[in-house]
């Protein structure tokens, strides 16, 4: 499969207000994730899955992109969402303050599920995290009923250091995905399709933490 080009896509990122100084500051701490009888973990990958490394630049321009992936509840109870998991390959020798990111959850119609998805923080990634970003949504109170299909993802904001150009470099994936890829706007527009799922699709590398509701 060909390079996955439409990654490169630059992510125009305006400031916002809820990305202000007044923003509440979340800083990551690297997270090992034991699955248990009672917490579960669903990857989109498996080592049939080719990785691929995607440079992602903003904020820059007048529009907000976020890129999220389907995700389904294949179980037969309501599931409850427990955090996400991302990853990367930034260089830190280039930049060691760090940057910030959002996780997306949203409705198939790219809008928040209720106030349980609005996310007015403004998550710190620093080098003691390396190459993964655990975002824990326990708080969050997101459930999905069987079947129930929402998009996620992420949203790189900006770099610590305002003199360092806004790179950041993401994993994705080629190969059989689950799920479609999107491009989600921040204007009103429906989620852009970008992969279709299937055997030749590709997107991000996540994996998803969760709980049964009984």
């Amino acid at each position: 499969m060909k390079k996955i080009g439409v990654f490169c896509v630059i992510y125009w990122l305006t400031w916002h207000a809820s990305f202000g100084q007044e923003s509440k500051i979340i800083e990551l701490d690297p997270v090992e994730i034991i699955p248990t009888d009672k917490l579960l973990i669903y990857s989109n990958f498996s080592k049939k899955h080719k990785g691929n490394n995607s440079n992602v630049l903003g904020p820059s321009g007048n529009i907000k992109i976020a890129t999220v992936s389907g995700f389904k509840n294949r179980e037969k109870s309501t599931i409850e969402l427990e955090g996400l998991e991302f990853f990367f390959n930034y260089n830190w020798t280039e930049d060691s303050s760090g940057f910030y990111i959002q996780p997306v959850v949203v409705g198939e119609d790219g809008l928040p599920l209720g106030d349980s998805t609005h996310f007015p923080e403004k998550y710190l990634v620093t080098s003691k995290l390396r190459n993964r970003i655990f975002i824990d949504l326990s708080s969050k109170g997101i459930r999905l009923a069987p079947q129930e299909r929402v998009l996620l993802g992420i949203r790189f904001i900006e770099n610590v250091n305002p003199a360092t150009p806004n790179m950041f470099n993401i994993s994705v994936l080629s190969g059989r995905m689950d799920d479609s890829t999107y491009l989600l706007y921040w204007d009103g527009r429906l989620p852009e399709k970008i992969y279709d799922s299937g055997k030749h699709s590709a997107g991000l590398k996540y994996a998803v933490v969760y709980k049964l509701k009984e």
